[in-house]
């Protein structure tokens, strides 16, 4: 099963080169990604060690976390002899340093001090889908630049995750994954490494999935399984650019916890400015004229459709200059607004003094929308299989117990046209 880390490391030292322009990477962005790959320094002299996912070391002399790294070692690599794993990515130290059932994972640029994700990428094939069920390289580089330009902390002092993108399989073609638990389970026994289940997500670019549009799926939340399904859009040619990377994002959201509408599963949330809000996906946030990928970067407060204030917006005080939102006129028109002021939510030409009624994200109700997160701050890393130290043999029952129903389906082409054919461009 031979793997090819895709080509995602380019630099441009002084201006943006056309390509990078046209796929909406800038300098600075590009920067941040090459930054987020710089190896990790390991003295020559450090001594080699073989460890195996299934247990914690016990044989290693003065360990005080059981990481396999030497307090010693600790010491001179800047790691945390007290804590098993010092960047909170749930891979352990020693695992980021010498590897782990056979996996390199410095070779692969990994660091103990530095957030790291890896994803295995299988793929299904389909003449007819001229525009492709799997990725591109444009677009792996535009995933890696939204985990390169995260506002996430490390050890190192670095900002940013590095997310490590790998090829895996072909695998055989199947115009719809029905029933899709199974199928995919029988893809990923078939054609995924369970030595690896402890370190990568397995995703599948696929077509589709249970006779429908949708555009992907996470298996569990948060978890380390999920699919990518945009073969039947634009009448079967596949997704666009923009539409994989967002969705690719979206799903891996999922798996590292984040839901439709922030902490609940509430969808097309006003106060919610993230690639999880279905308004988003496939497109973009929109901060400082232009349109980015991104999970939410601040907190906003709860907004009380039976009794909004116009005046307060999404939230006085709150840092959403240069940002725009989307809500409900009704059931039919989506509309834009500045988010950093106050909103005329009834659309009557003026920003009343008494609070408005408005079902800004359509679902019926007036209940309310409840306030979501810095998402960056709240990623879970350890879902599913990810960071387990249980027999190999035990990984792939381990996830599949975990599988779960959404109670959302997942964004469909035709709710995506909706939007498309009724939104005015901001």
């Amino acid at each position: 099963m031979a793997r090819a880390l895709f080509g995602l490391l380019v630099l441009v030292s002084a201006t943006v080169s056309p390509s990078f322009a046209e796929e909406g990477i800038t300098e600075q962005e590009n920067k941040r990604l090459h930054e987020s790959m710089r190896p990790f320094a390991v003295p020559a002299d450090l001594p080699t060690r073989d460890i195996t996912s299934e247990a914690r070391s016990a044989t290693v002399t003065a360990d005080s976390d059981g990481d396999g790294l030497p307090d010693d070692a600790e010491q001179r690599l800047g790691t945390d002899p007290a804590n098993p794993d010092t960047d909170g990515d749930a891979l352990l130290d020693g695992w980021e340093v010498y590897g782990v059932n056979g996996i390199d994972l410095r070779a692969k640029n990994a660091s103990p001090l530095h957030k790291d994700i890896f994803v295995e990428m299988d793929y299904m094939r389909r003449g007819s889908a001229t525009k492709g069920l799997a990725p591109n390289d444009a677009v792996l580089r535009r995933i890696a630049v939204i985990f390169a330009s995260s506002p996430v902390p490390n050890p190192d002092g670095r900002d940013g995750i590095n997310i490590h993108l790998e090829r895996g399989n072909e695998v055989p073609y199947d115009e719809d994954l029905n029933p899709f638990e199974d199928e995919f389970a029988k893809l990923k026994e078939a054609n995924f490494d369970p030595k690896r289940a402890p370190v990568y997500h397995y995703m599948i670019w696929a077509n589709g999935y249970d006779g429908g549009t949708s555009s992907g799926y996470s298996f569990a939340l948060p978890g380390s399984d999920f699919i990518v399904t945009l073969g039947t859009w634009d009448y079967g040619k596949g997704g666009t650019d923009a539409e994989k990377v967002g969705t690719f994002a979206h799903e891996l959201g999922h798996n590292l916890g984040l839901h439709h509408g922030g902490t609940e599963d509430t969808n097309y949330k006003a106060n919610h400015l993230s690639i999880m809000n279905y308004f988003f996906q496939t497109d973009g946030v929109f901060r400082d004229r232009r349109r980015v990928f991104d999970y939410q970067r601040i907190s906003l407060p709860h907004l009380p459709e039976s009794a909004l204030k116009e005046r307060d917006g999404l939230g006085r005080g709150t840092n959403l200059r240069g940002y725009q939102t989307i809500y409900w006129v009704d059931s039919e028109n989506p509309q834009w607004v500045a988010a950093d002021g106050p909103v005329d939510w009834d659309q009557n030409g003026r920003i009343d003094s008494v609070t408005r009624r408005r079902d800004l994200n359509d679902d019926g109700e007036l209940s309310g929308l409840l306030a979501t997160p810095n998402e960056w701050s709240v990623l879970v890393f350890d879902g599913g299989t990810i960071g387990r130290e249980i027999e190999i043999g035990r990984l792939f029952s381990l996830a599949r117990s975990q599988y779960r129903k959404m109670r959302v389906p997942e964004l469909t082409e035709q709710q995506r046209r909706k939007i498309q054919q009724n939104l005015p461009q901001p």
